[in-house]
């Protein structure tokens, strides 16, 4: 795609973005966030397209402008964006909520909660998820039988660090 190319496209999905399109939103702060045909990467040119999204219910954009907002210190609306995401079933999201109730981040700390979101993540195949809530197990004294399946199912997916873990149980 030339330069002049990707103009006119940012230009069509500003005006589909005029009209409420959310899909538009998303795709136009993807854009300027990944720096495409050349453009710089700039997130905050990104963020408010992002965040016209996720105001208006997309669940991926909810969770980027959640974690960017994470991110850069604004702990409590991040958490709020990222949750809305993670109660219609986002596994990313969950997986973010359960880290942010383990580790107080815009939530009060909450281990059992952070066990639960990373529970509901894990239950949708999400490794980074089975890993941590594994360690989560281990650390607040839960049950070492389902600590041990979840790593074991983070190490089936590919996540090197649970199967580091499991070698650790082994010797």
């Amino acid at each position: 795609m030339t330069q002049d190319e990707f103009s006119k496209t940012i230009e069509q999905l500003k005006e589909v973005v005029q009209g409420g399109d959310t899909d538009a939103m998303r795709m136009l702060g993807d854009l300027y966030y990944q720096g495409v045909s050349g453009n710089e990467l700039n997130l905050a040119a990104a963020r408010p397209y992002w965040k016209m999204a996720a105001d208006r219910g997309d669940l991926i954009c909810a969770l980027k402008i959640g974690l960017d907002l994470l991110q850069h210190g604004e702990e409590t609306a991040g958490f709020q964006y990222v949750l809305k995401s993670a109660n219609a079933g986002h596994a990313d999201a969950q997986y973010w909520v359960g880290l942010c109730y383990l580790e107080d981040l815009g939530t009060g700390k909450s281990p059992s909660e952070g066990i639960s979101f990373l529970r509901k993540a894990a239950l949708n195949n999400h490794a980074d998820a089975q890993l941590s809530l594994g360690q989560a197990l281990v650390n607040n004294r839960g049950d070492l039988m389902e600590a041990t399946h979840w790593l074991c199912c983070a190490h089936l997916n590919g996540n090197k660090t649970a199967t580091d873990k499991l070698k650790a149980f082994v010797e």
